[in-house]
């Protein structure tokens, strides 16, 4: 989490997830637009650093935010091969700016509309 108040202002990065890299049901997940911490709801504005490094069977990304400012190093960096990466509509393009060689995705993977 970061840049988050008590008053429920602030972002969140999502840094990583609890599944085990070895976790063969582990296929898809989704990124929603806001979390909640502590009764306090904030908008999710980044992803983390080797946040889903590793995990060969993630096939599908759903990300549901509009608020998407970043994606850290190495994020996506060996998924699966032909992974798809679901993104609102209106944000098909922006997002591509966002996923790119520095954050792990390669040619074989896709970016597509939600």
């Amino acid at each position: 989490m970061t840049k988050a108040s008590t008053n429920g202002k602030g972002t969140v990065t999502l840094a990583a997830t609890k599944k085990s890299k070895s976790d063969s049901k582990f296929t898809s997940c989704k990124i929603t637009d806001t979390v909640k911490i502590g009764g306090k709801t904030f908008k999710v504005t980044a992803i983390g650093d080797n946040a889903f490094k590793g995990y060969k069977k993630l096939k599908t990304i759903t990300i549901e935010s509009k608020n998407l400012k970043s994606v850290g190093k190495d994020a996506v960096k060996n998924i699966h091969k032909k992974a798809t990466i679901k993104v609102p509509k209106d944000k098909v393009k922006a997002y591509k700016k966002l996923f790119n060689k520095k954050t792990g995705f390669t040619s074989k993977m896709k970016i597509k509309k939600a």
